[in-house]
């Protein structure tokens, strides 16, 4: 057993000894968990029945977000992981009013003009499917929200940044490739057989983020920072807020000392683009799922 799946059963049984898996709702039996992915049974997913339990208790439009969305995480399972950061989103930023979640209706101690699930944020120049922000919030200002979980642990997929070769066409990321003095002609650049560049594969040396560890998807947060850039005004204060589940086990400490030291080396790094585009970068952690008080 890897340390994710770890991670996974100790949720699964934070559950079983009647944590919430959502805002009022619990899973403290055991023939609520098992489910068929990828051909075989993972119990620490919530079986079919339970999932259309806690989707009758959600909000319409925060499930049609998620089906909507990118990956639709409800048909393809994602959802019912019970380390699922959608559902942990949806945990932190719903609370439970007669029996019935319902989206939360202030946020630091402000009213809430809007809130959206799965927030889509165009980029400019850059065709395609635009990244989306796990959750946006509308109140005197704008907040966008990227929430995680046991995505923490997959620490392969972060360690290479690779990037179409259209985000040169970024005015943000071209400014992003000078600051760091990243040369796009030389072995940041994969080129087809006619010597076009196609694909950027970079590493978070590029960007000064020297850390022993990938616990920070480093890519995800740049594609985000365009997305954020391309939306607002320059003028506007935009807080930009990863909000992490923190697990409370003992053998988990380290790996959150871990992600801390690389937040802390992109603070130093990007304070540079925070600063010049008013952007308030900034790191919440709940450790449970339900409402983020």
């Amino acid at each position: 057993m890897n340390i994710k799946q770890s991670f996974d059963i100790s949720i699964r049984d934070k559950f079983l000894h009647g944590e919430e898996c959502l805002p009022g709702i619990k899973s403290t039996d055991i023939s609520e968990f098992g489910r068929l992915v990828n051909g075989k049974i993972r119990e620490t997913y919530f079986t079919d029945d339970f999932g259309k339990i806690l989707l009758s208790s959600m909000p319409t439009d925060v499930v049609d977000a998620y089906k909507n969305g990118k990956g639709n995480e409800i048909d393809n399972g994602k959802f019912f992981s019970v380390a699922s950061s959608s559902r942990f989103a949806v945990a932190s930023f719903t609370e439970n009013r007669d029996k019935q979640l319902h989206n939360i209706q202030m946020f630091e101690g402000e009213p809430i003009q809007k809130i959206q699930f799965e927030y889509p944020l165009r980029i400019n120049r850059i065709l395609g499917t635009p990244p989306q922000m796990d959750v946006y919030i509308k109140t005197s200002k704008e907040t966008f929200v990227e929430v995680k979980c046991h995505e923490i642990f997959d620490e392969s997929s972060h360690s290479i940044i690779k990037l179409s070769s259209q985000y040169i066409n970024n005015s943000l990321f071209k400014e992003i490739l000078e600051h760091y003095k990243i040369n796009t002609a030389d072995r940041a650049c994969e080129f087809d057989s006619e010597g076009n560049c196609v694909k950027l594969q970079l590493t978070r040396n590029h960007f000064n983020v020297l850390s022993k560890t990938t616990r920070f998807d480093l890519k995800q947060f740049l594609c985000h920072l365009m997305g954020i850039v391309s939306n607002t005004s320059l003028d506007e204060n935009k807080p930009f807020t990863y909000l992490f589940y923190k697990n409370t086990n003992v053998e988990f400490y380290s790996v959150y000392a871990e992600l801390e030291e690389e937040i802390e080396l992109i603070k130093t790094s990007f304070k540079w683009l925070f600063d010049k585009y008013n952007i308030t970068f900034r790191v919440m952690y709940n450790t449970k799922f339900d409402t983020l008080q």
